[in-house]
């Protein structure tokens, strides 16, 4: 029985390569805590945030959040806009000077299921600071313990999984552009494209005649969602971690 249980755990996190078709086992555990990566001007504040991909059961959640205090330090924190009504946020900033937070975040109600801004950490990059920096988890050992519990203070296994912080000496704003086509190569116009930032702030653009989209002036060094809206197609949406201008970032459509 034990062997049978850890072949089954094991195949869950592999990759099966069959006749030239890869084939992915299922997800044990789809829930994790992330650091969304972006970009910081040296010198100046900057909001990180922290993600929960969430199975639609958690209702509390503990961590301590690390970071390197030479490069990066800590200014203040607030709950993000994916939290359900009524959470509450409690840090423990004792050790923010060598780069520790705790965090605890306590909610009346599950959260729902998906990518739930949770978290967001407002940081000062240290003057004349050049390179990358990881802001990740301290589990175990922090000031805080990691965990996370459902309305039943059930413990929910969760990984936690860092981010960085690329300095970049000025802002740069970049552009994004693509083609939106249904299945045959067809254009499809007036479909509503739509790019997402981690705090849920959204930008639309109309395709063209020749289903032609463009989005300027996009923050670089962040990670973005970008999808179709549309009745009568299924698009499938894209994570995209923009640093440069991005062409050909298309879209083909299946009808629903």
């Amino acid at each position: 029985m034990l062997l049978r249980s850890t072949r089954f755990r094991l195949a869950t996190i592999v990759m099966v390569v069959l006749c030239g078709i890869v084939l992915s086992a299922p997800v044990l555990f789809a829930r994790s805590v992330n650091v969304v990566s972006r970009a910081a001007i040296p010198g100046n504040g900057f909001p990180l945030h922290i993600n929960l991909v969430s199975d639609g059961n958690e209702q509390a959640l503990s961590f301590t959040l690390s970071w390197n205090p030479v490069k990066i330090s800590y200014v203040s924190s607030a709950l993000g806009s994916g939290v359900p009504g009524g959470c509450f946020l409690t840090v423990n900033p004792a050790n923010a000077a060598t780069g520790q937070l705790g965090v605890l975040i306590d909610c009346p109600t599950s959260f729902t299921a998906g990518t739930r801004d949770m978290l967001v950490v407002n940081f000062l990059a240290a003057v004349g600071v050049t390179g990358t920096t990881q802001v990740g988890f301290m589990c175990p050992g922090g000031v805080t313990a990691c965990a996370t519990s459902d309305g039943q203070a059930n413990a929910l296994t969760t990984p936690y999984v860092p981010g960085n912080v690329t300095f970049n000496p000025t802002a740069a704003n970049v552009s994004l552009s693509g083609q939106v086509m249904i299945a045959g190569g067809q254009p499809l116009r007036s479909a509503e494209v739509y790019i997402q930032d981690a705090a849920g702030n959204r930008q639309v653009a109309i395709t063209s005649t020749f289903g032609y989209y463009q989005f300027d002036n996009v923050e670089a060094g962040q990670t973005y969602i970008i999808g179709v809206s549309s009745k009568r197609y299924h698009f499938d949406t894209k994570s995209v971690v923009i640093t440069d201008n991005l062409t050909d970032v298309d879209f083909v459509a299946q009808a629903n």
